[in-house]
């Protein structure tokens, strides 16, 4: 058949557009071969695997390395299907245990442990809300700082030397170590015993109200009593004046300052307990030790321009202007960056520790252990929501004109020294020693307390337990040694 220009055009045509011709069966290219694997020169070093979960395996000189999966490529990626019931999903065997969170402690993995909502859950709930106390309480007392430069308090002076010293007896140390605040060691790098030179303020009751104090429970001795009974009543009151006057035992307040590296230590606040001028009433569930200190209070009654007393947020900031004069430095131009609150023995406040860390799935071991929880988080908002983080933002607010707009960034906490010394007597502050000085009155609600201040927290705002007010808030001078302390660091920042 002679092939015209026509039929080559049409034939030339079909090849072009890859129409298969009736029994043509076009030939398949061949399939990619994958690479030679690459050969070590004699001599020469294996390539190293990379361990992903060990970081300090050097890496590559070239800076790449292979894929996860080329470790092992005949590990499966995926178990093995069940081949006894496609239908049922792989499950675990009975006795294996279900994976578990590694902790993270100051960016080093720890032990594994599983978070739990167990203790956040039984954090205390009032009647008519839904939220724990503490978080609603600390999320109000963090709003109302983030809005004070556009909503600033009236201005608040800082007491004077002459006033405070008028009423307590101030004493002042210069050149201590602050104790050695660990915390502050571990979480801000401080060589706290050998950079840094402390000045130690500390407060207490006058000589003077003391034999007043004295004089009024010797009046309240039962005359009925024998003359043994009474004698030792005298006696116990004679001890218990010399206990009132001492520098240390009798303080209700000591801080430690430095303000070259911007830090403060409150190393214990018994301001309600030890203050003669505030009222410390009787509760039923309290140990004999307590008694002495029962009392109506020399502010008792009187009309809040004539009372005597001046607040722990007061006392404190006294004690930070009273040192950063003496350094000369202004308290606006180099501010506060540290805040550490010591030997927390609060049952209330140690229970929402002990919530948060389980709630976060940490646990706080060994004495450089260290968990921080940030602005933001549920954590961070509960945990300001104690009187010892409700109070800090409070004295920030109280105090902006002072201290400029200033807000705490983090808060973190480690177990107290004492209590990792003698893990023997520590047991769970869920449920405390009726007979614990902490144990009482430590659910004590704002409307029924002595404000701390005039811009002190609402009713409304949550519990937010004055120190000052509630018999159980700052701790208590026992040494029993039956609850869980912790220090708390709390880190500021300027409001932007």
């Amino acid at each position: 058949m002679l092939l015209t220009a026509a039929k080559f055009i049409l034939l030339n045509g079909l090849l072009s557009t890859a129409l298969p011709l009736p029994g043509f069966i076009p030939k398949l290219p061949d399939a990619p071969k994958l690479p030679d694997a690459p050969k070590i020169p004699d001599g020469g070093v294996t390539p190293e695997i990379p361990n992903f979960n060990n970081p300090n395996q050097a890496v590559p000189e070239d800076g790449r390395w292979p894929p996860p999966e080329t470790q092992n490529p005949d590990t499966p990626k995926d178990p093995a299907p069940n081949t006894q019931n496609p239908d049922t999903p792989n499950d675990p065997a009975p006795n294996q245990q279900p994976e578990l969170t590694s902790c993270t402690i100051n960016g080093r993995k720890r032990a594994a442990c599983t978070p739990s909502e167990d203790k956040w859950n039984a954090l205390k709930v009032r009647e008519g809300q839904t939220e724990n106390q503490f978080s609603i309480a600390g999320r109000t007392a963090i709003t109302r700082l983030d809005n004070v430069k556009t909503n600033p308090p009236p201005p608040k002076d800082v007491p004077t030397g002459e006033l405070m010293e008028s009423r307590y007896a101030v004493g002042q140390t210069e050149g201590t170590n602050a104790e050695s605040p660990n915390i502050l060691r571990v979480v801000k790098n401080m060589d706290v015993e050998g950079d840094f030179s402390w000045t130690d303020i500390s407060v207490r009751n006058t000589d003077a109200d003391i034999d007043s104090f004295i004089a009024s429970k010797r009046a309240q001795i039962d005359q009925s009593l024998s003359p043994e009974q009474i004698a030792k009543q005298n006696a116990d009151l004679d001890q218990f004046a010399v206990d009132l006057k001492d520098p240390q035992n009798g303080a209700m307040l000591r801080t430690s300052i430095n303000p070259e590296s911007r830090s403060i230590v409150m190393d214990f606040s018994f301001n309600q307990k030890v203050d003669l001028h505030r009222k410390y009433p009787r509760n039923d569930n309290d140990p004999i030790d307590e008694e002495n200190y029962r009392r109506a209070g020399s502010d008792d009654g009187k009309p809040d321009d004539q009372k005597e007393a001046i607040t722990y947020t007061d006392q404190v900031m006294y004690s930070l202007a009273k040192v950063y004069e003496r350094a000369g430095k202004d308290l606006k131009a180099e501010p506060i960056e540290n805040i550490v609150r010591r030997n927390i023995e609060t049952v209330e406040t140690n229970k929402v520790i002990q919530a948060a860390l389980a709630k976060s799935g940490q646990k706080l071991d060994g004495p450089d252990d260290v968990v921080s929880f940030d602005k933001g988080t549920p954590e961070f908002e509960a945990i300001m929501g104690t009187i010892h983080g409700e109070r800090m933002l409070q004295m920030l607010v109280d105090y902006v004109d002072k201290l400029g707009p200033r807000r705490i960034k983090k808060v973190s906490v480690m177990r107290d020294q004492a209590s990792i010394d003698n893990p023997a007597s520590d047991v769970d502050t869920d449920t405390p020693n009726a007979n614990s000085p902490q144990s009482h009155d430590s659910d004590v609600e704002m409307t029924d307390v002595e404000s701390d201040s005039d811009s002190s927290s609402s009713p409304e705002s949550g519990p937010a337990s004055d120190p000052e007010s509630d018999p159980a808030s700052e701790g208590s001078a026992s040494s029993s040694g039956e609850l869980k302390e912790h220090d708390m660091l709390f880190e500021l920042e300027d409001i932007p």
